[in-house]
């Protein structure tokens, strides 16, 4: 016997995957999706549905960077591109994000008219797939009404076998030893996936079902990048197959995988001819979402080639291929496990080769687990390098799958020869890579694009020149990036590469810089100031009162709101200032009728300052003088002496006194009298006003005549 043992193993799929990315463009994103002479009809949703509508798909607006997904009148989301994989077999793959959902994704994949997509976010997962007559159906989906495997279990099974299939060819691979000769930077496996034309159909045809695949295929390759697995798949054909299902899962891996039992041989042709290194097929078996065999221990060598095949479930009922559900499989032809508790008692390749999972609420589980309570599928291989934005790391020591698939990765692209027809270059290096600090938390990075095919370039940071981690991946033709939210007064080093489908590039060239030191944000009390601070006023006259203010803030903090009232209980004004900006404003009012003193007040406040206020003294004066006694006469020609007694005030007191003539006021005095030339003969009104300080008066007249 060549094998001792061999296990395939089956999955049930839900996916979340995050990512970062450069989004350019200021103008609304458009609609992505309308329902323009389309009849929404009322159907039984299939297993997986939630909820679904018909709509028309916009494929021209996956060369943008931001589309509008209306997927439901309570889901418009904005989606902002990653990268584009363009021209996989015809198709074209938008790979991005949520924008606002830092645990989200997007793929959309394009073949001619049709389109299949997968969009997951806050918990929620669609899918988008044609349904003919150049229509869509967007549907919400859960993937816990995926197919049972084994009993009540929604976890994978496992199968044995015992003989290598017949007179399949050997490949010209070694063995690998664990970590010792693992691949070079960017390896591509090339991948083969066949069909059978129920799984067509269900897809709406030839041009549905391989966009369905291509999605999956780039779905995988976006899980590799989140894991820190540095290879990808290369799809190197799609086909369909005739062949007619059982419904049984195991029965279709058994017949893919056998040579000469008279199903689907030619499939074994076709691996040579276009040098697959995994071959996968894709079918309506509904008694599991997948199945494969998993190299294990003893077969990480050249022995294992005859057995990298998986079967995947897709149709209309259940969401499977739509879920991660190739990535999972194709991991186990790659050495992959699941979860300890649920191995089964194999390790896979090696002692570490397991999945990852937390159970718990907000738990997850990473692609090769089983489910559990509160864990909820994310698109990563357990990885103990990788942390999880809620803090949570992939992966332990023990649970490793992506340092696992970065050992076996050579060996599983080397089971079929690269065919002539498929060129896997690598992007070039970017070069001229510049850094320097904005701030005590940013510094911003540039570099020259010198390749004309890179997906994206991946940054890479570190404080010792030794240890590095990769913390953003771009889109393809960006050529700066800012780095935010580091820690002040510290060096960082940086450097940078490229990637495609194809792998990654050499390193740019490494930079430096320093972060400054942190000024910090000191709130002060703000100044404030009213004039006048006291006044005297009669009664019921109008009062302005002026105040100035200052936000007194040093000039780390951000500008302030501030609210102006006064004792009255109104609001003068809000005033946004910037550290050491400053601001008026007035107050005015009616004083009382009667006498008094009183005082009104203003108060500035402002959020996290203290508030501070300012007063004046307002006193009224509302009782006019006594009218002086007056008297007039003619002291030689043309001149005229008025006199007249002292008028008595029991309120601010006699400030002055107003001589008039004919009302024409003559001027003001503080004496008890006053002298008038004339110059012609008449008879002339005299009058003499009495005011006190607060501007209240009276006045007696006298009529003069010569």
């Amino acid at each position: 016997m060549l094998i001792k043992k061999l296990t395939t193993a089956t999955l049930m799929a839900a996916t979340v995957l995050s990512v970062t990315a450069n989004a350019r463009g200021k103008a609304p994103a458009p609609d992505m999706f309308d329902n323009d002479g389309i009849q929404q009809t009322r159907k039984a949703m299939p297993r997986k549905g939630m909820r679904a509508r018909r709509v028309n798909v916009h494929n021209d607006l996956l060369q943008t960077d931001k589309i509008t997904l209306n997927l439901f009148d309570d889901t418009i989301v904005t989606a902002v591109r990653d990268k584009l994989v363009d021209n996989v077999n015809g198709h074209t793959s938008w790979v991005g994000h949520v924008e606002g959902e830092p645990d989200s994704e997007v793929f959309l994949t394009m073949h001619g008219k049709m389109m299949s997509g997968v969009v997951e976010m806050d918990g929620k997962i669609f899918e988008i797939n044609p349904k003919g007559k150049n229509q869509h159906e967007i549907m919400q989906v859960n993937p816990a009404k995926n197919p049972g495997h084994s009993g009540t279990q929604t976890a994978d099974d496992f199968l044995q076998t015992g003989a290598v299939p017949e007179a399949d060819t050997p490949s010209t691979a070694g063995s690998i030893a664990p970590a010792t000769q693992a691949a070079t930077t960017g390896t591509v496996i090339d991948l083969m996936v066949a069909y059978t034309a129920k799984a067509k159909n269900n897809a709406s045809g030839q041009a549905g079902i391989e966009a369905k695949i291509t999605n999956a295929v780039a779905m995988a390759n976006q899980a590799y990048l989140n894991s820190h697995v540095d290879m990808q798949l290369n799809l190197v054909k799609m086909v369909e197959v005739n062949y007619a299902e059982s419904g049984n899962m195991s029965q279709s891996l058994t017949d893919l995988t056998g040579t000469k039992d008279g199903k689907m041989d030619e499939i074994h042709n076709l691996r040579n001819q276009y040098g697959a290194d995994q071959v996968s097929l894709i079918t309506a078996d509904t008694n599991y979402c997948g199945i494969a065999y998993m190299m294990s221990s003893g077969f990480t060598s050249a022995a294992f080639a005859p057995y990298a095949f998986s079967v995947v479930h897709d149709d209309s009922v259940y969401a499977c291929l739509s879920g991660q559900t190739l990535a999972h499989e194709l991991g186990h032809n790659q050495g992959n496990n699941h979860n300890v508790e649920d191995s089964g008692g194999s390790s896979g390749a090696y002692s570490y080769s397991f999945a990852h999972r937390l159970c718990q609420t907000n738990g997850f589980r990473t692609i090769m687990s089983y489910a559990c309570t509160g864990g909820t599928r994310i698109s990563y291989f357990s990885n103990p390098n990788v942390t999880l934005t809620s803090g949570y790391t992939t992966g332990t020591s023990t649970a490793n799958n992506a340092q696992s698939m970065n050992n076996t990765k050579a060996l599983v692209a080397s089971f079929r020869p690269t065919a002539t027809t498929t060129v896997a270059v690598a992007p070039k290096a970017p070069g001229n890579l510049a850094a320097s600090a904005l701030s005590s938390s940013q510094i911003n990075l540039a570099w020259t694009d010198n390749s004309t095919d890179e997906t994206g370039f991946r940054l890479e940071r570190s404080t010792d020149g030794v240890n590095w981690v990769e913390f953003a991946v771009t889109a393809g033709n960006v050529t700066s990036f800012s780095d935010t939210g580091l820690a002040a007064s510290t060096t960082f080093q940086y450097r940078a590469r490229s990637y495609n489908g194809n792998g990654n590039s050499g390193y740019s060239n490494v930079v430096s810089a320093a972060t400054t030191t942190q000024v910090v944000c000191n709130s002060a009390t703000p100044t404030l100031n009213m004039t006048p601070g006291s006044l005297l006023v009669k009664g019921g006259a109008t009062v302005s009162l002026s105040a100035s203010f200052t936000n007194n803030d040093t000039s780390a903090c951000s500008s302030t709101n501030f609210t102006l009232t006064n004792s009255d209980g109104s609001t003068i004004g809000s005033y946004g200032l910037s550290p050491s900006g400053s601001a008026s404003a007035s107050w005015t009012f009616t004083a009382p009728t009667s006498d008094g003193t009183f005082t009104k007040i203003m108060t500035l406040s402002g959020a996290n300052h203290s508030n501070v206020t300012a007063s004046a003294a307002i006193t009224v004066d509302a009782t006019a003088p006594t009218a002086p006694a007056l008297t007039a006469r003619m002291l030689r020609r043309y001149q005229v002496t008025l006199n007249w007694t002292a008028s008595s005030d029991t309120g601010s007191g006699i400030d002055h006194y107003e001589v008039s003539r004919n009302g024409t006021v003559l001027g003001n005095t503080s004496s008890l009298s006053f002298v008038d030339k004339l110059r012609n003969r008449g008879s002339y009104t005299y009058t003499v006003k009495a005011f006190d300080k607060a501007g209240n008066s009276a006045g007696a007249s006298k009529t003069f005549s010569f």
